[in-house]
Order: C-alpha cells, then structure tokens, then sequence
C-alpha cells in the first residue's frame, strides 16, 4: 500500500504514469531544479530578502 493511497482508485495508465521511475526522472530534473533554485536565491538577494552571503550559501 502507498503512503498516499486514499479510498478511491486511479486509473492504471495514470498510475504507471506517475509512479515507479521517480529516481530516473529526479536525475533528470536535477540540474535544472538547481539551477532554479540558484535563480530564485539571485532574486531574493536582488529584491534584499538574502543578504549576499547567503545568497553564495548555495
């Protein structure tokens, strides 16, 4: 049983869409999800809400 089962089902192909390749698909995405965060931290330094030490924290 899933972590998040509720009471009601999901379709099969939703299901296989979804779940099982998580970690082939997190490794993918990495990258890009760190360069994301890399931007938002700029920004937030840029707008004064991270001082530019923690902004090079990451």
């Amino acid at each position: 049983m899933k972590l998040w089962a509720k009471s009601t089902t999901a379709l099969k192909e939703v299901e296989d869409f979804t779940v099982g390749q998580d970690r082939q698909f997190d490794t993918q995405l990495a990258p890009f999800d760190v360069l994301g965060n890399m931007a938002h931290a700029t920004m937030l330094s840029t707008i004064g809400l991270l001082t530019d030490q923690e902004k090079m924290t990451y």
